[in-house]
């Protein structure tokens, strides 16, 4: 709840997740599609751009991942999008699962977004 509460106090945070609610319909389709029933899952990662490059994120996925093998959680995924840094989950050896390019609402304006599940299983999933 403090986190959420923390979101709403900042403008970027705000439109995140202003955003996350528009979308939580098409995540819920895309993982429906991907087929696979996860372990865990990791959500809402988020860095102010202020703090990125100061290799902030990558400590704070590690700790993720030491949590997610401390609790015997083997698989996980995770939703993001174009307006997000995907590479940095493409360099942390997850892999792409599904995509989805969709027009939404950004800064009043459509404009076209799209959409991933990223995952930590090894081999490809059949669709």
């Amino acid at each position: 709840m403090i986190a959420i509460l923390q979101l709403l106090m900042n403008k970027e945070g705000r439109k995140v997740m202003r955003l996350f609610g528009s979308v939580s319909q098409l995540d819920q389709m895309l993982l429906q599609e991907v087929g696979v029933e996860y372990e865990g899952e990791l959500s809402l990662f988020v860095l102010d751009k202020e703090c990125r490059g100061a290799g902030i994120g990558k400590k704070l996925y590690q700790e993720g991942m030491r949590y997610l093998r401390e609790n015997e959680i083997a698989s996980f995924y995770l939703f993001t999008d174009t307006s997000c840094n995907y590479g940095f989950y493409e360099s942390r050896g997850l892999l792409r699962r599904i995509e989805h390019t969709k027009e939404v609402f950004v800064n009043g304006e459509k404009a076209p977004m799209t959409f991933f599940i990223y995952d930590n299983l090894k081999k490809k999933v059949a669709l």
